[in-house]
């Protein structure tokens, strides 16, 4: 595109010094220089209307090429899987803790263990079967050993919350590996003549460079993940940059409607990029209009239903 718009310019700048010239001969009764200004007039107008044409039919091209990459990117993104979780982030990073600190003194033995001043705590345990207690129905009958069974509702729930952990790490994992060379190649053959600094401050601040912080941000985190799959890292502390990266990219929104009370969840970074390429697209074929970009939400859950007696 660069070379077309060069092209374009050098054209012009020949066409209208040869306007200038056939002025000054004509103008000092010059014939054979006005002839030769007047040819090169002709050849240069019509270089130039050729330039032009050239110039337009690249430019949509190129915008295009940086359309759909920049879509193809976002397509991939759009798996990005958010965490959400109905007890407390707190709970559940304290539970994890505390079970890996106990399977830790498991190794040691009873009696090194004493030795050393560790033992067993189950602090995360009783807060977080005391909050299942408080927020969540449970029927038990009197013959019911309460204890085990709540015991075990909370192992099942660990582990449930320990498998679901893991799918979103390997989800950012995947998301870290996405590639951005041809969005890249795409950006840089952006090259206008009216407005280049504008249109391509826009196209790198809403939607490129957008684009790339949430690669490498997610990217960054991978290094905690990696380090925990080669059994050098901590669990929690991946569990604790998961969380962060859903929050940056996800947006919790709560909506009632009547006795219904719900959440949902939106892909807030990736839905702005999508507007922002939206308002890019019109730019390509200026006589449209702009399509209204509707967030949907990825996911919903009830959180109260109130019933009138």
């Amino acid at each position: 595109m660069r070379a077309k718009k060069w092209l374009t310019f050098a054209t012009i700048i020949c066409t209208i010094a040869s306007i200038v010239l056939m002025i000054a001969f004509q103008c000092n009764d010059i014939k054979i220089g006005y002839d030769i200004s007047l040819a090169l007039f002709g050849s240069a107008f019509l270089g130039f209307i050729m330039s032009l044409i050239e110039y337009f039919s690249e430019r949509k091209s190129s915008m295009e090429k940086f359309w759909i990459e920049a879509r193809k990117v976002l397509v991939q993104f759009r798996n990005a899987k958010p965490i959400v979780m109905n007890e407390p982030e707190e709970l559940i990073l304290n539970s994890f803790a505390e079970e890996i600190n106990n399977r830790e003194i498991e190794k040691y033995g009873e009696e090194v263990a004493n030795s050393l001043g560790l033992k067993k705590e189950s602090k995360a345990k009783n807060e977080y079967i005391a909050w299942m207690e408080s927020h969540e129905v449970m029927n038990f009958t009197e013959n019911s050993d309460i204890s085990r069974i709540l015991d075990e509702i909370y192992e099942q729930r660990l582990e449930e919350r320990r498998t679901y952990f893991l799918s979103i790490i390997d989800n950012y994992i995947d998301l870290s590996s996405i590639s951005l060379s041809d969005l890249d190649s795409a950006y840089g053959s952006l090259d206008f003549m009216f407005g280049n600094k504008k249109i391509r401050r826009i196209a790198y601040e809403e939607v490129f460079n957008k684009v790339r912080e949430i690669r490498n941000s997610i990217y960054s985190e991978v290094y905690h993940f990696n380090l925990w799959k080669e059994g050098k890292g901590n669990f929690v502390i991946c569990a604790m940059k998961a969380m962060e990266i859903s929050k940056a990219l996800f947006e919790s929104k709560i909506s009632e409607s009547g006795a219904l009370k719900q959440e949902c969840i939106y892909q807030k970074a990736f839905d702005e990029i999508e507007e922002s390429l939206e308002d890019f697209r019109i730019k390509i074929y200026w006589p449209q209009k702009k399509e209204q970009i509707t967030r949907l939400s990825v996911l919903h859950k009830i959180i109260n239903v109130e019933k009138e007696e």
